[in-house]
C-alpha cells in the first residue's frame, strides 16, 4: 500500500492512531495569557476538543527528564527512577535518557510502549523529540523507534537499540542536516506586542547568548554554534513535525492495529531558558508551534478521517522572569550552584577540616550530592547539620530538606511529600534546596527562566484532548485527569491496557 493511501480494514470503534504531544516548558500561567491568541492547532483542540487548564505535577522536581518519563510510564520518579535531567550515580554524573546499552535503560518501569504492543501486537510505538531525553522517555521503555535532534550532527539521530533504526527512510532522515544559518524574524511584531502587553522586546532578564541578543531579529549565521542555537527557534519544531509525518507515512499507515506516537516539541523550552516565558521569542515559538500543530491535525484528518486522538500537555512549567518579579516588589533571585557548593563545602570544612578528595561531590540544582568520604566520616552527622544550617542562611533559600530523613512518603505532606515522590535510592541528592517563591537555583543560567522547584507556577500545566469521533469521551478524560501521572493511565485505560504502579484513571469514561 502506498503511504498516501488511506489505511484499510481499520476498526471503527477505536482511534487508529493516538498521539501524545508535549510542548516543553508550558506552564498554565502562560497558557492562560496566550490561549486567546492561538489560531491554529491549539485553538482547534480547545474549541473542538476538551481542555483542563491546570493539572498538577505531584513531585518536587519539574524537569524534562522526570516529566517525559512520568507521561510515558504513568509512574512517579520514585518508581521510574528518572529523578532529574542529571544526577550522580556511583560517584559519576549521568544524564537522563543516556543509559548504558539502550538510551531507555535507566527507566525502572516499562510504561506505555510495552503495554501498548502487548495489547496491539499489530501496531507500533514511535517517539520523536527535540531532545534525546524527551524522545527516549516519552513513551516508556522499548518503543519500536525513537528519533531526536542531535546538535553535534545538526540533524536527527537514533540508536541501534530501536528495532526500526535500520529502515531506509530512517537512514535517509538521519543523514540530513537542519539548515541553521538564517535570520530569525517574527511573523508579526504587532501580534507579539499585543500578546506581551507591557513586556517589551529587549526586556531586562532576557539573555544574550552566542551573539543572540535580547531583541529580534536574530542572525544565527553570526553565532559560533548555529547547530545549537537553532534549537531555540521554530525551525526545530518544524523539523519535528516533518519527522512525525514521515514516521506516519512510512510506518504507521499500514499497521493492523492501533499505534502510538509520542512527539515532544523542544524549541519552546530552549527559548524560555534564554529569553524567559514573557519574551517575544518564546511567544513566537509558541505561535509557530500552534500553526504547525494545525497543519499536523489536518494531515491526521487526511489519513485517518476521524479515527485519531491527540493528547497535548507539557512536561513542566516555569518561573516568571526574576527581573519582572523584582520590578513588582518581590524579593527574587537566581541562586547559583557554585555559590551553594562554596557554602556547603565551607560548612563541612569548619567541622572536619580539609578532605582528602572532596566533601561535596557536586551541586546539580536543587540537589546537593555529598561525597562518600563525607558520608563515611565518623562526624558526618555533625558536618551535615552544619551544612544544613549554613545553606538555610543563603539568600532566598527557604529550606533545605535532608532526603535521608524520609522513611515512608505516606507519613509526609506538602513539599516534603513532593520531594519524597522524587526520591530514588542511589540517584537523588542528599540535600534538596527549596528556594523562596519566584527565586530559583541554577547550574549556569543567568538569564531567562528555569524550573526546578515545587512551586505552583512550575508544577501546573495545561492538558488538551482532541478526538474527533469521541468528543464526549475527550471531555470526560480531560476532567478526570488532575495530575500528569494520570495521563498515561487515562490513555491506556481507555484502550483496555493495564499499566504498572497505579489504579486505572478515566475508566468511567469508556470509549
Amino acid at each position: 500500500m502506498k503511504a498516501t493511501e488511506l489505511p484499510k480494514n481499520k476498526s471503527a470503534n477505536r482511534p487508529e492512531l493516538v498521539v501524545l504531544i508535549v510542548i516543553d516548558q508550558w506552564p498554565s500561567w502562560s497558557f492562560d495569557s496566550d490561549k486567546e491568541h492561538m489560531t491554529g492547532g491549539i485553538a482547534k483542540m480547545m474549541t473542538e476538543g476538551a481542555f483542563n487548564p491546570r493539572i498538577e505535577i505531584p513531585y518536587a522536581l519539574p524537569l524534562t527528564g522526570p516529566g517525559h518519563a512520568t507521561l510515558g510510564s504513568g509512574a512517579l520518579p520514585m518508581q521510574h527512577g528518572i529523578v532529574a535531567n542529571r544526577w550522580f550515580e556511583n560517584g559519576k554524573m549521568v544524564a537522563a535518557g543516556a543509559g548504558a546499552g539502550a538510551p531507555y535503560s535507566q527507566l525502572q518501569t516499562e510504561g506505555l510502549a510495552k503495554a501498548w504492543r502487548n495489547k496491539f501486537p499489530g501496531g507500533k510505538v514511535i517517539a520523536i523529540g527535540g531532545k534525546g531525553r524527551a524522545a527516549t522517555l516519552v513513551t516508556g521503555k522499548r518503543p519500536d523507534l525513537a528519533l531526536w535532534y542531535e546538535a553535534d550532527k545538526s540533524g536527527m539521530a537514533s540508536h541501534s537499540a530501536y528495532p526500526l533504526h535500520q529502515k531506509a527512510w530512517v537512514k535517509e532522515l538521519t543523514s540530513e542536516k537542519l539548515p541553521n544559518k538564517f535570520e530569525w524574524k517574527p511573523r508579526s511584531s504587532e501580534k507579539l506586542a499585543s500578546m506581551a502587553g507591557e513586556h517589551v522586546d529587549d526586556a531586562l532578564g532576557e539573555g544574550e547568548v552566542d551573539h543572540l541578543t535580547r531583541a529580534f531579529p536574530h542572525d544565527l549565521s553570526q553565532t559560533q554554534s548555529p547547530h545549537k542555537r537553532v534549537r531555540a527557534t521554530p525551525a526545530l519544531d518544524r523539523l519535528l513535525f516533518s519527522t512525525a509525518r514521515k514516521a506516519i507515512e512510512n510506518e504507521l499507515l499500514d499497521v493492523n492495529e492501533t499505534s502510538l506516537l509520542g512527539l515532544s516539541l523542544s524549541a519552546h523550552d530552549y527559548a524560555g531558558h534564554i529569553w524567559g516565558q514573557e519574551s517575544w521569542e518564546r511567544r513566537e515559538v509558541l505561535l509557530r508551534a500552534d500553526e504547525g500543530l494545525g497543519d499536523f491535525l489536518s494531515f491526521l484528518q487526511q489519513h485517518y478521517g476521524k479515527n485519531f486522538t491527540v493528547v497535548l500537555t507539557s512536561d513542566h512549567g516555569a518561573t516568571p522572569l526574576v527581573e519582572n518579579s523584582i520590578s513588582k516588589g518581590h524579593d527574587a533571585s537566581r541562586i547559583l550552584a557554585k555559590d551553594v557548593f562554596a557554602v556547603a563545602d565551607a560548612a563541612a570544612r569548619s567541622v572536619l577540616g580539609t578532605p582528602k578528595t572532596t566533601w561535596v561531590l557536586g551541586v546539580l540544582s536543587p540537589n546537593v550530592f555529598l561525597s562518600d568520604e563525607l558520608k563515611n566520616h565518623p562526624r558526618f552527622k555533625e558536618a551535615k547539620a552544619a551544612m544544613l544550617s549554613a545553606l538555610v542562611g543563603v539568600k532566598n533559600i527557604q529550606d533545605v530538606i535532608d532526603t535521608a530523613s524520609f522513611s515512608d512518603c505516606n507519613e509526609l505532606a506538602g513539599v516534603k511529600l513532593a520531594v519524597c515522590k522524587t526520591t530514588f535510592s542511589g540517584r537523588t541528592g542528599d540535600l534538596f534546596l527549596l528556594p523562596t517563591p519566584l527565586s530559583w537555583t541554577s547550574n549556569g543560567y543567568r538569564s531567562g527562566t528555569h524550573h526546578n522547584a515545587p512551586h505552583n507556577y512550575e508544577r501546573e500545566i495545561p492538558l488538551l484532548i482532541y478526538s474527533p469521533s469521541r468528543p464526549q469521551w475527550a471531555e470526560c478524560i480531560a476532567q478526570s485527569i488532575n495530575k500528569n501521572v494520570d495521563v498515561a493511565h487515562a490513555i491506556a485505560t481507555s484502550f483496555g491496557i493495564p499499566l504498572e504502579n497505579r489504579e486505572n484513571v478515566g475508566k468511567q469514561c469508556g470509549i
